[in-house]
Order: structure tokens, then sequence, then C-alpha cells
């Protein structure tokens, strides 16, 4: 078997940052991203690097072990499991993170319980993308609960735009299903019953929802958010909070 190395080429030790089962776990590496990771430590399957537990039970063999030394590099682990936790089905994953976010203060249990599942789901759809770990997506999952969400930057808006936004808040108020084809629908004719184009308003707007400047679509995040936590948090933009 392929001796396993750290980055500087030695021995992997403590010192690497070699760490136990359940260390990756509290880390929030999901099971499917560490035993990716391994199985390719010295193994490998013609280009493939992320595999189903399936397909490794399918194609590992240990005819298929290199001889050459591996490298066990912590970077490489991360990216493993941001590709595993994006072919997750949403409700595995929100599952997964449930207890890290109620570790962190993300939502409470009641909280959780009063979400709605499609929405829970499309939240934890549309923000794992830049998640590398549960960790990290239980951090950007307070989007979905908080009513104190903190902003990365100021919300820079002139009067007319601060307008613009308590009127999109008015209409969504009463949109139903809230959904991301009827956000956007109501959130276009209000600016066009303004004459505010979309663009003036959207990095505002993705301010006061999201409390980032970038991130997914704006329409679906914002249907993620729910509408009395978007409209919450569009009036107090509006007002100037």
């Amino acid at each position: 078997m392929p001796q396993v190395l750290g980055t500087d080429k030695t021995r992997l030790s403590k010192r690497h940052g070699a760490a136990s089962v359940t260390e990756y776990c509290d880390a929030g590496f999901v099971s499917e991203g560490v035993v990716n990771f391994l199985a390719r430590l010295g193994w490998s399957h013609g280009d493939q690097e992320i595999f189903s537990r399936d397909e490794l039970i399918e194609h590992f063999s240990l005819e298929s072990v290199g001889s050459s030394a591996s490298v066990f590099d912590p970077e490489k682990l991360y990216w493993v499991n941001q590709q595993q936790m994006k072919r997750m089905d949403p409700a595995e994953l929100a599952a997964l993170a449930k207890p890290f976010c109620l570790a962190k203060g993300t939502a409470t249990e009641a909280q959780w319980e009063a979400i709605e599942p499609a929405r829970l789901h499309l939240g934890v759809d549309l923000l794992r993308d830049r998640s590398k770990t549960l960790v990290d997506l239980a951090g950007v999952m307070e989007i979905l609960f908080t009513d104190d969400l903190a902003h990365e930057e100021p919300i820079e808006l002139d009067e007319n735009g601060r307008a613009a936004l308590g009127a999109i808040a008015d209409a969504l108020q009463d949109v139903d299903p809230f959904t991301p084809e009827t956000v956007e629908a109501a959130i276009c004719e209000t600016l066009a019953m303004r004459d505010v184009k979309l663009k003036i308003v959207a990095p505002a707007l993705r301010m006061a929802v999201t409390g980032r400047n970038v991130g997914p679509g704006l329409f679906e995040i914002v249907a993620a958010a729910g509408k009395n936590l978007v409209v919450k948090r569009l009036r107090g933009a509006a007002g100037g909070a």
C-alpha cells in the first residue's frame, strides 16, 4: 500500500493536521466526502474524481492501487467535500446541516420546525454552492431564519431608491404563492410603475435581503428567504435602518 504523506512530502502526522473521524464530523465534513477523498489516495479510475458509494464499490480494486506515495492535501479534501454536498438531495443535506445550525445559533429548534420544507430545501439548494462544509452552510443559512441580519456593506441608496425598496416590500406582502416566478413578476411590475430600472436597486435589494453583495439568483434567494423576513428586511432598508 502507498504511504500517505503531508503536503511537505514527509510522513503524515499531527503537525500536518491529521485528525480523527469524529473531528472531521465535527468540522462539518460529510461521510461521502471523506470516503471519496480517502479512496482516491493512491487509487484512480480514469480521470474521475467524484464517486458515489455505489461507484466506489463497483470500481475499487487493490489491483488499481499504485505503489507511489500519496499526499494528503486538506484543500483537496475540502473541494471533494464541496462536490459531494452539491450532489446531495437538498432534503438530506438540510437534515445534516440542522445540528450545525442549532449549534451556531443560526436557527432555534422552533424556527427549524416552523420553516416550510419547500423554502428550506430551496434555500439549501441555492446556498450550498459556496459552502465547503456543513459549518459553512450553517453560517450562510442565517438568510433563511434570522431577524437581525448583518450586512457586509452599508446599503447605499438615494431617497428614490429607498422609496422603491419600500414599494417592493408592499408589493411582495401581497404575493401568494411566494415563488421565484411570482417574486420576479411583482418586483419588475413595481419598478416599471415607478420607472426605475432593476439594475439600479438590485445590489441594495440583494444586500437588504441576504446581507451580502454576491450570491445565488436574486429572485430565487428572495423566495427562499420567505415573505415575512424579506418584507421586514426591505422595510428596514427603506427606512434607513
